[in-house]
């Protein structure tokens, strides 16, 4: 053998070797893997009433606890009834809103000329921080609520001075319904504003919301 035939032997062994490494490099691997959790939060609210004598006249609870009773009132008389949303610790970040509906009970003589009556009317709720909407009869709070915290829609009823005989003996009950949604990453348009920045409609489409009822308040004759 030559030692041009023995230099490429060699370079054809070294050529060789160096495939044979590389195959065998290739088997070195590793692999990981990671197992993660995503927890959905929750939108939680509730709707609370109270009733004290610093307020007005204070109203009993009904036997079944499941609202405010005031007995006997008169025209001008101003009654105890405050209004809150709650938002629990666990809750995220959420918009709150109170449906309020005024709504006569049966009349007890059937000519009875009943006044039309909002809840806007007779309620002295905080007008900076809330907005009443006339046209959906929701009271809407101006900002983002947050965990932990409780909002106080108004805490006094005044029986309107301006009410004759044709209510007398006639009772109404205020109905009340507290509404909340997530505030993080809500498609635009959804959270309506007006001036001052208040907010004052949700415009949700057929998206669903958290619902807590309290049942109506009934101050009788």
């Amino acid at each position: 053998m030559n030692k041009k035939s023995l230099i490429t032997m060699l370079v054809a062994l070294c050529l060789v070797g160096a495939v044979g490494v590389g195959a065998t490099l290739a088997y070195f691997t590793d692999q990981d893997s990671k197992n993660n959790t995503v927890v959905m939060g929750a939108v939680d609210i509730t709707l609370n009433e109270a009733t004290s004598d610093r307020m007005g006249t204070a109203g009993t609870w009904k036997e079944d606890e499941t609202g405010l009773e005031f007995a006997n009132v008169v025209p001008g008389e101003v009654v105890s009834k405050t209004v809150s949303v709650e938002v629990s610790d666990e809750s995220q970040e959420c918009y709150i809103r109170v449906k309020a509906d005024f709504e006569w009970l049966n009349a007890e003589t059937a000519d009875a000329i009943l006044p039309e009556v909002s809840v806007a009317e007779i309620s002295d709720y905080k007008t900076n921080k809330w907005f009443y909407n006339e046209e959906d009869g929701y009271f809407y709070f101006k900002d983002v609520c947050d965990a932990g915290e409780t909002y106080y829609l108004f805490d006094r009823v005044t029986i309107p001075v301006e009410w004759d005989n044709n209510v007398a003996n006639q009772g109404f009950n205020i109905n009340l319904v507290a509404e909340a949604i997530q505030a993080k990453y809500l498609e635009d348009g959804m959270i309506v504003k007006g001036d001052n920045d208040m907010i004052t409609s949700w415009n949700l489409g057929n998206n669903q919301i958290q619902e807590y009822n309290t049942p109506a308040v009934e101050p009788i004759g």
